[in-house]
């Protein structure tokens, strides 16, 4: 019996020990698994709280960047590359040296395309918590501390719009853009306030607005702020702002109209991209910065005339050098469209209409291709890309003679010259003959109309 009792004894005391090494071994255990903190690591990128992310990462992490930069950065790389729908697929957990080391595959989307890599994330426990080891190669894994990202936008080209013979209404070529270097504006504030006075009378922008583009927070005394952009035949104009202080003029790409007003509204012009056409565009590809055919042709064949731009997201060293491409898409050119209109009809027939309202539409009988469409009063599309001043635009806009109605557009009443054509219908027909005889009287036609007869 005693004995027995020592066999009992010892199996409690047993029992007790087990459970309490149990006991300490899970209360030391962690709080998380370390795949867990990983997946939820890649979903508050998903979902941009990069001040979440800063949570997920280890004390000794915390010390090598602090909150605010760690922030800076990551917004600024993945919002810079425009990423989303970013993924992850665990491919092994290992355990080393009081670490645990995941290896994974990363994908995501941006406006390069798709970019897929494999990675590795090591974890450490603090706190009864699992803890993400960072650095910038969590990001990119050949992104170092000191390393950039990268968005490099390759312009494409706006197709062309030729006539049936391969010259030229609208082409891809160059303005000149007046602008002012500050330093050089003059050493008192009473001679810079001269000059640009010149500048306004000549260029017919206000000092109000002159004066806003040189206060911008980016302005430095040698850096060149654009003005007012002005077609490359305006030589005499350009030679009497070249003779001011701190003037400079350059030349940029830009949309050119080669006829003008001859061909203002066949062709229409293209602008900057407005709020309103980006928000339902922008899955389209268009950006901010992007430009869009707003009337005319270059409206109506805006999705073949239209460019992609090339994008290419890459890795840059502190000193400027790339050292890794991460993704690229190339440029697509837009389509040059060929019409049927014959440049030389357009002009002949906008010379004989252009100091009357009217239209002429001129068609081929035997094909029906349109081989001319003039409608006068009207504008030079040369001028929208260049821009109008307030004056100017509201001077076009009130002009009682309507320059920007398109009357080849406009549904007309035939009238009298259509009544040839009822005639011949009518005699084909045998419903009246060259002895018919229409009598008019307005009390009958007044009686019919009030029986609804007609």
């Amino acid at each position: 019996m005693k004995k027995r009792k020592i066999i009992i004894i010892v199996c409690l005391i047993l029992i007790i020990a087990i459970l309490t090494a149990v006991y300490f071994y899970i209360s030391r255990m962690p709080k998380n698994e370390p795949q867990s903190v990983l997946e939820d690591y890649i979903s508050q990128v998903n979902e941009k709280n990069y001040e979440g992310l800063y949570d997920l990462i280890s004390s000794t992490s915390k010390e090598n960047i602090s909150k605010e930069d760690f922030i800076n950065r990551n917004k600024n790389i993945y919002e810079g590359i425009d990423a989303m729908d970013v993924e992850i697929e665990i491919e092994s957990i290992e355990k080393e040296n009081g670490e645990v080391k995941i290896s994974y595959k990363e994908s995501m989307y941006t406006s390069a395309g798709e970019i897929e890599f494999e990675n590795q994330a090591r974890f450490v426990i603090e706190d009864k918590e699992y803890k993400l080891q960072w650095s910038s190669a969590i990001i990119f894994p050949s992104l170092r501390e000191t390393d950039k990202v990268r968005v490099s936008t390759i312009t494409s080209e706006r197709g062309e719009i030729l006539d049936r013979n391969g010259n030229k209404f609208a082409e891809n070529g160059t303005i000149s853009s007046v602008g002012i270097v500050p330093g050089k504006l003059g050493d008192t504030e009473e001679i810079k306030n001269e000059n640009i006075s010149k500048i306004s009378e000549l260029t017919g922008v206000s000092i109000d607005y002159i004066n806003n583009e040189l206060s911008a927070s980016w302005v430095k005394d040698d850096v060149f702020v654009p003005i007012k952009s002005l077609a490359n035949n305006e030589t005499e104009l350009k030679e009497s702002l070249l003779q001011i202080p701190g003037v400079q003029i350059n030349q940029t790409n830009a949309r050119v109209y080669p006829l003008g007003e001859e061909a203002g509204h066949l062709i229409g012009y293209i602008q900057s991209i407005n709020a309103e056409e980006l928000e339902s565009l922008a899955q389209e590809g268009y950006m901010s910065s992007s430009v869009i055919g707003k009337s005319g042709l270059e409206a109506a064949y805006e999705d073949r005339l239209r460019g992609k731009d090339g994008v290419e997201i890459y890795i840059q060293d502190e000193e400027g050098n790339k050292i890794r491409t991460l993704a690229k898409q190339d440029k697509e050119d837009g389509e040059d469209i060929k019409l049927t209109i014959d440049i030389n009809l357009q002009k002949e027939f906008y010379e004989q209409l252009k100091e009357d309202k009217g239209f002429f539409v001129v068609m081929e009988p035997h094909t029906g291709e349109i081989l001319a469409l003039v409608s006068t009063p009207t504008y030079n599309s040369n001028d929208f890309v260049l821009g109008y001043t307030n004056e100017e635009w509201n001077k076009l806009n009130n002009d009682e003679n309507k320059p920007l109605y398109n009357r080849f557009l406009q549904r007309y009443c035939p009238g009298s010259t259509f009544k040839s054509i009822t005639a011949a219908i009518g005699i084909t027909t045998g419903k009246v003959t060259a002895n018919t005889t229409f009598n008019y009287s307005r009390k009958k036609l007044a009686k019919r109309l009030k029986l609804g007869k007609l």
